[in-house]
């Protein structure tokens, strides 16, 4: 039993709804993220964290459904995130603390480049030991 789930709960409908507000809503994922971060130089620690307790059901939500009913990411399991724009880097070492939509398929990843100016995709893979969830 994890977060007041029993194991083989189906997920809620506030989990789907999460899920589908955070995935086919380009401009509130977008949004979400502010929220999770700094995006102007006077913001303190105390703005930041006012602004995640306004989203913290919607994160905790779309936490359970990424640990409970994801996936785990095999060690060298590829997935793909598209960035629709172009973005200069000599090498890249991710640690995600917020959720990023992530694909198994590449072809959906190249779609959301589509939408912005030649973006760009991001190859990910699980070149660790500890568990790396994924809900796809």
């Amino acid at each position: 039993k994890l977060f007041g789930i029993k194991p083989g709960d189906p997920m809620s409908i506030e989990h789907i709804l999460a899920v589908i507000l955070y995935t086919d809503r380009d401009d509130l994922q977008r949004y979400f993220k502010e929220q999770t971060r700094k995006v102007d130089a006077k913001e303190n620690k105390s703005d930041i964290e006012n602004k995640n307790k306004k989203y913290a059901n919607w994160f905790r939500l779309l936490f359970e459904c990424i640990w409970i009913f994801g996936d785990e990411l095999e060690f060298d399991q590829k997935v793909y995130h598209g960035i629709n724009c172009r973005l200069l880097f000599n090498t890249f070492q991710y640690d995600f603390k917020a959720p990023i939509s992530t694909s198994t398929n590449i072809n959906i990843a190249a779609e959301f480049c589509s939408r912005g100016y030649g973006g760009i995709i991001l190859e990910l893979s699980n070149g660790e030991t500890y568990p790396q969830p994924y809900f796809d």
